[in-house]
């Protein structure tokens, strides 16, 4: 979430990136590939993802990119009131069929 390959992208698109914390990155991370890839789903891990989605929104945050197919399943919309959350699979599905469509 913190490499330039995204942040730069956003950025010229005139968005301000927020990331969360070193200790927080390692820890939503963690969660990713030891639990949720391996369809674990614990009430703490998502304490920790409201946690961290809702420092952010102190911090700034209007959205939050769900970048990792996986999250969705572990925190949806109505988890922090006010923030919309971005899932990236939604997303690139609508662009797809969208394109799909234009092209007729």
């Amino acid at each position: 979430m913190e490499q330039d390959f995204y942040r730069r992208r956003l950025e010229r698109a005139g968005f301000t990136v927020l990331t969360p914390e070193p200790v927080d990155r390692t820890t939503v991370d963690q969660i990713i590939f030891d639990e949720l890839t391996r369809h674990v789903f614990r009430p703490e891990s998502q304490e920790t993802y409201i946690r961290v989605m809702t420092d952010l929104h102190a911090a700034g945050a209007e959205a939050i990119v769900l970048g990792c197919t996986e999250i969705i399943l572990l925190v949806g919309p109505d988890d922090v009131p006010g923030l919309p959350l971005l899932d990236s699979t939604t997303l690139h599905v609508e662009a797809i069929v969208q394109t799909a469509m234009s092209r007729g």
